[in-house]
C-alpha cells in the first residue's frame, strides 16, 4: 500500500497522479502515471521498476476492477480506442442503444416520460463521441 501512497495529485489536474522514484543519489524519476474519468482508469509505467510494479500490485488488490488489461498496441480508455495515435470509437457507437417507438404510436402523440427517458440516454450517449473524436455528432 505504501507505492499506492506515493502517487501524488498534480496540480493542473486532480484525474492524474503520478508515481516517483525517490533515489537518494539523484532527481526523482518519473516511473509511473494514472489517469481517472467517471469509471475509466488509464494507468502507464515501467514494467522495470519495482515502486511501479508494487503500485499496481496494491492498486489491483485494493480496488475491483472489471477488467485490468495490459497491451502495448490498442489502447482503450472512456470507450475510445487509440492505434498509434489514431482515436475511434466505433465499438462504443456500436453499443449504443436506438430509441424504441411503440405500436400506434403517431406524430400527433406528446412524448411520454419513457419516451423522454430513451431520448435523454441516445443524447447522453452521443454527447460522449461528439467531444472526444466526433465534433460532426
Amino acid at each position: 500500500m505504501e507505492a499506492v501512497r506515493r502517487l501524488n495529485n498534480m496540480r493542473l489536474t486532480r484525474a492524474a497522479f503520478v508515481l516517483y522514484d525517490f533515489k537518494k543519489e539523484s532527481s526523482p524519476t518519473l516511473v509511473g502515471m494514472l489517469c481517472l474519468h467517471v469509471d475509466d482508469i488509464l494507468a502507464a509505467g515501467d514494467p522495470n521498476s519495482k515502486i511501479y510494479v508494487d503500485a499496481e500490485i496494491a492498486l489491483k488488490k485494493a480496488f475491483d476492477f472489471r477488467t485490468f488489461e495490459t497491451d502495448e498496441k490498442t489502447l482503450e480508455y472512456c470507450g475510445g480506442h487509440d492505434h498509434c495515435w489514431k482515436v475511434n470509437q466505433h465499438d462504443y457507437i456500436q453499443k449504443v442503444k436506438p430509441v424504441t417507438i411503440h405500436k400506434g404510436r403517431t406524430a400527433e402523440n406528446e412524448m411520454n416520460d419513457h419516451d423522454r427517458s430513451q431520448l435523454r440516454a441516445l443524447l447522453g450517449s452521443l454527447q460522449w463521441p461528439a467531444v472526444q473524436t466526433a465534433p460532426h455528432l
